[in-house]
């Protein structure tokens, strides 16, 4: 065990003498923005940053003593600090690029490949496929009509996609997620029961009537339910991306080839009971 050559003692753990605190006190703002002398580990006379740590007191050294200390100080225990800020910088900035919706583009728009510049007009950037919906009958199953990038090509780089849902009376979106984007609904027509479950299995609901905006946080399953007896329902939802993606959780776990036995041990069920959801969801003759 090395000793302070200050003092010529030695301590017995890797606390630090000066202010009685280890290194797992300082935070991030510690490390950051106070200058050692102030945290305490400015010096260190150890070979290995677990092995035991001395600060002298500098108040009875000269006011260079920290200059003259400064060939003595071991590279162990400032890469262990640098390893800490680098490791602190990679977990703040890891949360920026996993919230990042689509890629950012370099130019004003992109032209799918293939196709002349010089001829583009006003008719790429306009998408008709809603006008049939604008004097439609009722519907009499859930319909989904989308406008994506593979709908509307001129999507693509603009982080931005629409939906129009209707809901016969008594129907339901199931429970679905959008991996890439948040969904913010507004209700045009009729009432609907929203929800949503967090990461925490908190579930989120809410009854909307026409002219109410809900927001379905990205990547959170979630669900909509058309309460009414005798009415439908029509929405429109705005994505943050040209191609949000969704997963339905019905199909994806029963209509997928998932053996039947690892669903009967994750539903804490039997097999005969997957076996009939299994067949609910086989294409129909």
């Amino acid at each position: 065990m090395l000793q302070n050559p200050t003092s010529g003692s030695a301590a017995s753990h890797c606390t630090l003498p000066s202010y009685g605190r280890n290194y797992s006190d300082f935070s991030l703002s510690d490390i950051l923005t106070r200058p050692s002398e102030r945290l305490g580990f400015g010096i260190c006379y150890s070979p290995h940053p677990c092995a035991p740590l001395h600060r002298p007191n500098l108040r009875s050294n000269p006011p260079n003593a920290d200059e003259e200390l400064r060939p003595k100080v071991i590279s162990a225990m400032a890469l262990t600090v640098e390893q800490q800020i680098f490791l602190a910088i990679l977990v703040i900035a890891f949360p920026f690029s996993a919230i990042s919706g689509d890629p950012d583009i370099l130019s004003d728009f992109v032209v799918p490949p293939g196709t002349n510049n010089t001829r583009l007009d006003g008719n790429f950037f306009t998408y008709t496929g809603m006008r049939p919906l604008v004097n439609s009958p009722p519907p009499t199953n859930f319909t989904v009509t989308k406008a994506t990038m593979a709908e509307f090509p001129a999507l693509n780089g603009q982080c931005v996609s629409y939906a129009v849902l209707e809901y016969p009376a008594g129907s339901v979106n199931p429970p679905h997620t959008h991996p890439r984007a948040a969904e913010l609904l507004f209700l045009t027509y009729g009432i609907l029961e929203v929800g949503f479950v967090d990461t925490t299995n908190k579930l989120f609901t809410q009854r909307l009537q026409a002219g109410d905006m809900f927001v379905f946080p990205k990547g959170l399953v979630h669900y909509q339910f058309n309460c009414a007896e005798n009415d439908f329902a029509v929405a429109v939802s705005a994505f943050g991306s040209a191609a949000a993606g969704t997963v339905l959780v019905p199909s994806t776990v029963f209509a997928t080839n998932i053996d039947d036995g690892v669903l009967a041990k994750s539903f804490k069920t039997d097999v005969d009971t997957i076996q009939k959801l299994k067949a609910g969801f086989q294409p129909k003759a």
